[in-house]
């Protein structure tokens, strides 16, 4: 089922979420998509992955999320999915997100990203991690 095409692109990319609970001052992002973000179920996450791989994409997935984060208890969730599938599939894509600095106060799914969801580590944080610089944008939330 692979197709020449898919190897032309240089990543594939996935929705887990859409929405985000902060209202940081240079996003949009609750203003058009809500500040409750809507998932997808680890299930139908798993099956795209799959998907991409039946379809030949190799390299790198991009969960192209608001804010990987923005449901840290959903992102807890599905985790161990993502972990088991890149055991499952023998690593053959690196997985990569954006979220909050935040991130760093959350030594549960840090721990997670690098056992195996991303075998070279967590590219995710979108944010200047200057604490001017976030204050600046009212980023008091990390």
């Amino acid at each position: 089922m692979s197709s020449p095409k898919f190897k032309k692109y240089f990543l594939g990319s996935i929705q887990y979420s859409s929405g985000c609970p902060y209202q940081c001052e240079f996003c949009d992002i609750p203003g058009l998509y809500g500040r409750n973000p809507r998932l997808k179920s680890p299930q139908q996450i798993i099956a795209e992955l799959d998907r991409l791989r039946e379809c030949g994409v190799t390299g790198s997935v991009y969960f192209v999320d608001d804010n990987f984060i923005g449901n840290r208890k959903a992102a807890l969730d599905l985790l161990p999915h993502l972990v088991e599938w890149q055991k499952r599939t023998g690593y053959v894509m690196r997985l990569a997100c954006e979220a909050t600095l935040n991130i760093a106060k959350r030594p549960e799914i840090l721990e997670k990203l690098p056992r195996g969801v991303l075998r070279d580590g967590c590219s995710a944080a979108s944010e200047d991690p200057d604490p001017a610089a976030l204050k600046a944008m009212h980023k008091d939330h990390t």
